[in-house]
């Protein structure tokens, strides 16, 4: 019983890996900077969080293309429940190329920021940003960015994603090319709840994004919010494909 418990528990382990792998492929974890800096309103030194986000793990070129994020505001209910207001600098060889900033909800206590390149694993204008707990069955907030140094960059989308173990929904870029791209989300579920094996997997909101003279535009390819596909698969063979 103790080796089935424990072949049970690997399964499960990369079972949950192999989702994280279908939305950041390429992801890599943000570190921490603390800057010190003086405060102008008593001279006493005063410590600022920034989280770094690397899009790419060469220690020769991750210092080329990242992004600062840092808090801008942040508040409790009373359940400990923050919500906070985030700006997010992205850098591109030492230089300030774009500043966004976000707000976001109900943020789970311990998450983290991602990083992640879009359509190529090494040089790419769309970077994904995911803030979330780095565990199964959280949600994750992803936002979307275009970022050019020699364009006007912008915010184009932005969801949310949460997956347990291989089943869940997520979104994600599927095919195009940087300034030409199709977006999809893809949900799949158990079947049947006595057969874990095989699942049922649906596809909505085929999305087309184009640029259009420093413009994104937003053209629906199926109906907004409805499902247009669904296929029964193993779990083997839906995440072989479509990871």
């Amino acid at each position: 019983m103790r080796t089935l418990g424990f072949l049970i528990v690997i399964f499960f382990f990369f079972s949950c890996k192999k989702q994280e792998s279908l939305a950041t492929s390429t992801a890599t974890k943000s570190d921490s900077l603390i800057l010190v800096s003086d405060s102008a309103t008593n001279g006493n030194a005063k410590k600022l969080k920034i989280d770094t986000v690397f899009f790419s793990y060469d220690e020769k070129t991750k210092l080329n293309d990242y992004a600062l994020i840092s808090v801008l505001d942040k508040k409790y209910t009373e359940d400990s429940i923050a919500s906070a207001t985030f700006k997010i600098d992205f850098m591109f060889k030492k230089q300030l190329v774009y500043s966004h900033q976000l707000k976001v909800k109900n943020i789970d206590n311990g998450s983290e920021w991602y990083g992640n390149l879009e359509l190529d694993s090494i040089s790419s204008t769309l970077k994904t940003i995911t803030l979330g707990y780095p565990a199964c069955g959280y949600l994750q907030r992803e936002f979307l960015f275009y970022i050019n140094p020699k364009t006007k960059s912008a915010l184009v989308n932005q969801w949310e994603s949460m997956s347990d173990s291989g089943w869940g929904t997520w979104s994600r870029v599927i095919s195009g090319k940087q300034e030409n791209f199709i977006f999809r989300t893809t949900s799949f579920s158990p079947k049947d709840d006595e057969i874990e094996e095989i699942g049922r997997a649906e596809y909505s909101d085929s999305i087309e994004f184009k640029l259009v003279h420093n413009r994104w535009i937003r053209i629906y390819k199926t109906p907004k919010g409805k499902v247009y596909r669904n296929e029964i698969k193993s779990f083997d063979a839906f995440h072989k494909i479509d990871g």
